[in-house]
Formats: C-alpha cells, sequence, structure tokens
C-alpha cells in the first residue's frame, strides 16, 4: 500500500501527467499481485515545477528501491538474490495489472550487473576496505528499476510521430522528424534507420531540425519515445521509397524483387550479381518521374487503459535497467564519493550502442546530482539556489574512475527493429544505487536526497 504526495507549487501544470508515472512506477520492476497506490498533488506557495529526466518516476522508485534494501538486509538476503526473486518477467503482471508478453530484459540486468562487476569480488573488496580504516567506509548500493516508455495511457492522444523522406537526384537523402534533437543522438539514430533502409551511406543522410512546414505536429521529444515513434515513422516512409528504387532495378535489369539486396550505397541482383550504385539507380529514377519523397507515420495501437481504478496497459512497453555503486564516505565530514557504478540497461535492440553508451554516461552523472548535489532551497516560496554557485552540480571531478556500462537486448516488436527507449531509464536507477550504498557504508537508512554532507553527518551522530 502506497501513499505518494507531490508538491506542484502554485499551479498543477504537468504535475497530473507526473503523478500518472508515480502511479504506474510505485511499486517497482516487481511482481505483486496485491497493490493500492494512492498519489495526491499538493498546491504550496511555491513556483510550480517543470518536466525533469524521469518524469515523477525517480523519485518514487527511490522510496521503492530504499525498502527493498532494507528488506535485504533484514533477511539476510543477497540484495540481488531478492531481487531477481521477485522481479517482474514474460508473463508477470505489473502494479497496473499489465500482462507482460515481450520485451521484458528485468533479469538479464540483474544478472549482467552480478557479472561485470564481479559481485562476489566486489563484496569482499568492500569488505577489507572497512576492516582497515576508521575514519572513511565503503558501502555497496543496488537498484533495480523500470520505465513506461512513451507517453503511456495518459498521454495516447499524442503519441504518434511523422516523418518526410526525400531523395534527391545527387542521392543524397533529406529526413525531416518531428522529433527534436537535443544532444540525445536522435538525429544519428534516425540517419541509421533511413541508410539501412534505402541502402544508402549513412553520411549521404541529412537529418534536419524539426520544422512545421514538412512534417505534422508529431507529439512532445520527451519520454524516451523520439527512437520508438519517429524511428518507425522513418522506416516507413522510407521502405516505401526502397520498394520504389527496387521497381527502377528491376526494370532496368531484369532481375526479380524478391532477388534484390541493398546496401553499402548499392543495389545487387543476387542470381545474376548486376549491381548499380545508389546514386546512377535515382539518376534512372528521376528520368523516369519516379516519386522520390514519403511521408511516414507512426502510431501505436490504443491502450486498454480504466482511469478510474488506474488498471491496465499503462505503456506501450518498458524498459528495465539494474545498476551497483560503490561510495566512501568520510565519517568525520559526511563527505560522499562515488567510487565505482556498474550498470546494465534493457534498451530492446542497441540500433547505435556508443550513442546509448553515452546517453547512460550523461544519465547517471545526472542522477549522481540529484543523489549527492542538487539541494533546491526556498525561503517564503521563493527559490535561494537560483544560480550554479548555491545550486551544486557535479563536474568531472566527481565521476568515478570506474562506470563499467552494459546492455541486454530483449527486442520489443513494435520498435524499429526491436529497440525501446534510453534517455530517461539512463537516469533512473542512479540516485537509489547511491542512497543504498551510502545506508550500507554508515549502517543508517538514507530517507531523502540529496544526501548532502549535513544530512549524512546528522546520521552518523544519531544513537
Amino acid at each position: 500500500e502506497i501513499k505518494a504526495y507531490m508538491d506542484m507549487g502554485a499551479y498543477a501544470t504537468l504535475s497530473p501527467i507526473v503523478m500518472f508515472r508515480t502511479l504506474v512506477h510505485a511499486a517497482g520492476s516487481y511482481d505483486i499481485p496485491n497493490v493500492k497506490v494512492d498519489v495526491y498533488g499538493v498546491y504550496t506557495n511555491k513556483i510550480p515545477p517543470g518536466a525533469f529526466r524521469g518524469f515523477g518516476s525517480p523519485q518514487v522508485l527511490f522510496a521503492v528501491e530504499a525498502m527493498m534494501d532494507e528488506i535485504s538486509e533484514k533477511l539476510s538476503i543477497d540484495p540481488i538474490k531478492l531481487r531477481l526473486m521477485n522481479t517482474l518477467r514474460e508473463g508477470s503482471r505489473t502494479a497496473t495489472d499489465h500482462l507482460l508478453t515481450e520485451s521484458v530484459g528485468a533479469v538479464k540486468t540483474l544478472e549482467n550487473i552480478r557479472e561485470i562487476s564481479n559481485w562476489e569480488r566486489l563484496k569482499k573488496e568492500v569488505e577489507a576496505f572497512n576492516n582497515t580504516h576508521q575514519d572513511k567506509k565503503r558501502g555497496i548500493g543496488v537498484s533495480h528499476i523500470f520505465y513506461g516508455v512513451s507517453l503511456g495511457a495518459a498521454g495516447q492522444h499524442l503519441d504518434a510521430s511523422g516523418s518526410h523522406v526525400q531523395i534527391n537526384a545527387d542521392g543524397t537523402v533529406d529526413v525531416r522528424i518531428g522529433g527534436t534533437e537535443m544532444g540525445q543522438g536522435a538525429k544519428t539514430v534516425i540517419a541509421m534507420i533511413a541508410a539501412e533502409e534505402l541502402g544508402q551511406h549513412i553520411e549521404k543522410i541529412n537529418v534536419h531540425q524539426p520544422d512545421t512546414a514538412f512534417v505534422p505536429d508529431s507529439g512532445p521529444t520527451v519520454a524516451s519515445r523520439t527512437t520508438v515513434y519517429s524511428g518507425n515513422a522513418t522506416r516507413l516512409a522510407a521502405s516505401e521509397l526502397r520498394q520504389r528504387l527496387i521497381d527502377v532495378f528491376c526494370n532496368l535489369t531484369g532481375a526479380l524483387a524478391e532477388n534484390v539486396q541493398w546496401g553499402n550505397g548499392k543495389f545487387l541482383d543476387s542470381l545474376s550479381g548486376q549491381e548499380i550504385s545508389f546514386e546512377n539507380l535515382v539518376e534512372h529514377a528521376f528520368r523516369k518521374n519516379a516519386k522520390l519523397n514519403e511521408t511516414g507515420w507512426y502510431k501505436t495501437a490504443s491502450l486498454e487503459w480504466d482511469a478510474e481504478k488506474g488498471i491496465g496497459e499503462a505503456y506501450v512497453t518498458y524498459s528495465f535497467a539494474s545498476q551497483i555503486v560503490v561510495v566512501e564516505v568520510n565519517l568525520n565530514t559526511g563527505q560522499t564519493k562515488v567510487v565505482k557504478a556498474y550498470t546494465s540497461h534493457d534498451v530492446g535492440k542497441a540500433l547505435n550502442p556508443e550513442g546509448i553508451i553515452g546517453q547512460v554516461q550523461g544519465g547517471f552523472v545526472q542522477g549522481m546530482g540529484y543523489a549527492l548535489f542538487e539541494d533546491l532551497k526556498f525561503k517564503n516560496g521563493q527559490i535561494l539556489t537560483d544560480n550554479f554557485n548555491t545550486y551544486i552540480i557535479p563536474t568531472i571531478h566527481e565521476i568515478p574512475e570506474e562506470l563499467i556500462i552494459d546492455i541486454v537486448e530483449e527486442p520489443f516488436s513494435r520498435g524499429p527493429y526491436g529497440a525501446k527507449g534510453i534517455g530517461e531509464p539512463s537516469l533512473m536507477p542512479t540516485p537509489a544505487a547511491i542512497a543504498n550504498a551510502i545506508s550500507r557504508a554508515i549502517g543508517k537508512r538514507i530517507k531523502r536526497i540529496p544526501a548532502t554532507p549535513e544530512y549524512i553527518l546528522k546520521l552518523i551522530k544519531e544513537d
């Protein structure tokens, strides 16, 4: 049974949608047959909040994972083992009674972090450190999360995206999507999808910033949905154009469509060995007045959701992640240093592994800030920490020397090539893992974040 209260400030703004995410994720990534969740929004004399990476999920997942850690301690059960015993699997039902039939990589992520961290050896290393140090103690924290990809049942009226793909006479390709590139690597992934579908080299694909003159409203660039929605829309448009190029190729060579292969900037008849470069084929297509521009539109099937009871299919799919963090706490100052971290993410299918690792690196550091540094202080409803000299964020110096990131794959049949979202899940396990690690190091439970030195020192000094 869970009750969650949200400080909405003076106006609701996005808070009801944030509360929906809190509701869905309140029981964590666990198979719990009986769940009761009530989420309350509270008006206060403060500025209204806006969107932040995770959007209502990190807060409640922090609480859930703190409870899981306490349970593992009190029952003397290994924290990874306890999570493996209770996590969601194919055939499980979420807290909203959503039956999971595919792409459930929860178990894989837990087994993966146990392997990449050399779990048993890591525990012995921390124990040995603590036996030889009086003023500093280390702790190991584990967390395990899930995240609903897309806008979900509360926002499915916006959950669709468009993509306009145009092949130019010189063989270059212009792609315009409704999603915004904000540093997350969307342009790269979309270019890769277009290149894969058309058989053209990726350097010939130009993905433009969104322009409503070319593509319809495709919903907001939020909820880790761009790869799934804009990616699928691009794939639909590009595959239609590829078929037109195949028709031109067959007309020129006499090949059968089923024998045509494409890739590396050319089309090939696998039987005769005849091949035509992408550029030459496009030149012939233009001479024949073939239509070489297309718009793709992707939307998922409607989710079955009972808003009154909070029961049903909350999201189209879920991403999963697990993390281990080692911290070192100075018992005299309360200062915490993240020493090592190991994290594993189920992304469905990794379309751009290097891009995913970059996302997770950024999400981890942002999660560190949430867990340790970013203390938003108010006085009479006004923000006191209104600059980066008072609102502290992590820098390169705070990043652990050992940050190991790995990927597991459980393809999602309705994602492009099986892909799911990664943008927001990259942050979510970190606050809980760090808090759990501090709790283990000092022997006192961290119950709020950020876990500032002042707060930690107060806990240490309590009887």
